[in-house]
């Protein structure tokens, strides 16, 4: 037998054990410190997500708890800034001003307004044009937006720029969503050249034509 050449060590020898508690000591410090890492890496990463969830709850309870746009603008998009939120929370601004639009002055107390009918239409315009401008999806936000946007158009006898937004509807192909909103679009585009036309209440009369009214009769009293 050749004497001269050395045996491999088995796995269990103490040769072995005493090189790995000779890595261990060296780089064990390391290992922990990574170890660490990860765990806090995971707990913020825990915390972050919480915190999101807690402050997008916070925003749904604002927008349902403000009741007129001013009420909007400081307890919510001034405060939370949530994509989701910030788009109901436009386009709840923009119905509250159709709402001005359709009672009329007096529905200004009652909505938290002091807007006139020019200044109720310019407020949903700009806030249904922010909706589709910067929260078009999901595209139930820019389709309702594009809807409300259309009756302010209509109230201000704009129809040529409402029939566009009609057609625009009924043209969208990208997204089954669209379909449940084409048969509402169709509906207003067939009716808009009726509602273009004033409204006649009567016949007109000329002063001609009226009947002569006879004279009444002097009566005689007796003293």
């Amino acid at each position: 037998m050749d004497t001269d050449k050395p045996e491999l060590l088995a796995p269990g020898s103490p040769t072995v054990a005493i090189d790995v508690i000779l890595w261990l000591r060296r780089y064990g410090v390391y290992i922990l410190l990574t170890v660490a890492i990860i765990v806090l890496a995971i707990e913020v990463l825990n915390f972050y997500r919480i915190s999101k969830l807690r402050k997008v709850q916070e925003a749904w309870i604002a927008l349902q708890s403000a009741s007129s746009p001013g009420a909007i603008e400081t307890s919510v998009l001034g405060i939370y800034h949530t994509p989701n939120v910030d788009a109901q929370a436009y386009l709840k601004i923009g119905r509250l001003y159709l709402l001005r639009l359709s009672l009329g002055a007096q529905a200004n107390k009652p909505l938290g307004l002091k807007a006139t009918h020019a200044e109720a239409i310019a407020g949903a315009k700009l806030a249904f044009k922010r909706v589709i401008s910067d929260y078009p999806t999901p595209i139930i936000n820019k389709i309702s937006a594009e809807l409300g946007l259309a009756l302010v158009y209509e109230d201000a006898h704009d129809w040529a720029k409402a029939a566009a937004i009609y057609q625009s509807i009924i043209r969208e192909k990208t997204n089954p969503t669209a379909d449940n909103f084409v048969s509402v679009a169709k509906f207003r585009l067939t009716h808009l050249d009726q509602w273009a036309k004033p409204i006649l209440l009567g016949p007109a009369v000329k002063l001609g034509m009226l009947p002569a009214t006879a004279p009444a009769k002097a009566t005689a009293t007796r003293p």
